[in-house]
């Protein structure tokens, strides 16, 4: 009696025994695999972020000729005829090219409009002639013709005068050109003298705009076109010393500065 007991105990040993050893596995198998997904050399894929979207709108996203285009053309403006007067011919004064830069830019602009944003229309070499008709701050407005010579008959239609001032609408072209490139000092078929902006000091006040990626580059490029295209603002600076600025769009166009100038034009 007393051995069958001792067996019974003995069994009930070796099963405690045996559960305790499974539990040990078990525990240890799962601290294994929590070791494992824990481990440096297993590396997470990288959560998506907002930096990898490229949205439409980004500042350096490049801007299309078509924009820029229109942030910097400005319109085109008639090129007007008989300034000298009712008893003068409509336009006699002569010019030519003069004074260009060597190299690539060794040619004259002809313009839409007098200013250097004006689309170019055509291209005047060295020392081509043309009629001296309007005048805009810097800029002549100019009577001419394609093959870089003057007509030996009327033919561009500026002998007779047309009694008062008013958009040439000849045979010939017209444009604008920047006076510093312009020999203005050619022979007149007329006795009367020119009677141009130039002849005696006149003030005016104009508007000068221009843009830039940033606040101040603009405000430089503004104060450059108002020194370059304008013969000499008063004090280089914009009257009451005022530049207005502000943001209007997105790379070399993301600021528009204007201010106002007084421009003297003194005679030559």
């Amino acid at each position: 009696m007393r051995r069958r007991v001792a067996e019974g105990r003995m069994q009930i040993n070796r099963t405690r025994a045996v559960l305790i050893a499974l539990v040990v596995l078990l525990v240890g198998a799962v601290a294994f695999l929590l070791g494992q997904r824990s481990s440096p050399d297993s590396e997470p894929e990288p959560a998506p972020t907002d930096s990898a979207i490229i949205s439409s709108q980004d500042p350096y996203a490049v801007e299309t000729p078509e924009a820029e285009a229109e942030a910097t053309a400005p319109p085109a403006l008639a090129v007007r005829i008989g300034r000298d007067g009712p008893h003068a011919s409509a336009c006699q004064r002569i010019g030519r090219v003069a004074n260009l830069p060597r190299g690539a830019d060794d040619f004259l602009a002809v313009r839409e409009a007098p200013s250097a944003d004006a689309t170019m229309i055509d291209e005047l070499g060295d020392d081509a002639p043309f009629y001296l008709c309007d005048r805009q701050g810097g800029w002549f407005g100019i009577v001419y013709l394609s093959d870089g010579t003057l007509p030996a008959n009327d033919r561009c239609g500026l002998e007779n005068s047309v009694g008062s001032p008013r958009a040439y609408s000849g045979d010939c072209l017209t444009g604008w050109v920047a006076s510093r490139y312009v020999d203005a000092s050619g022979a007149q078929d007329s006795d009367e003298l020119y009677e141009g902006e130039d002849d005696a000091p006149q003030s005016r006040t104009v508007q000068v705009s221009a843009t830039g990626p940033t606040q101040v580059v603009a405000s430089m490029r503004m104060s450059l076109k108002a020194e370059n295209e304008y013969d000499k603002p008063v004090g280089q600076r914009a009257d009451g010393n005022r530049v207005s600025c502000r943001e209007t769009g997105t790379g070399d166009a993301a600021w528009t500065c204007t201010a106002t100038y007084t421009i003297t034009n003194q005679p030559r």
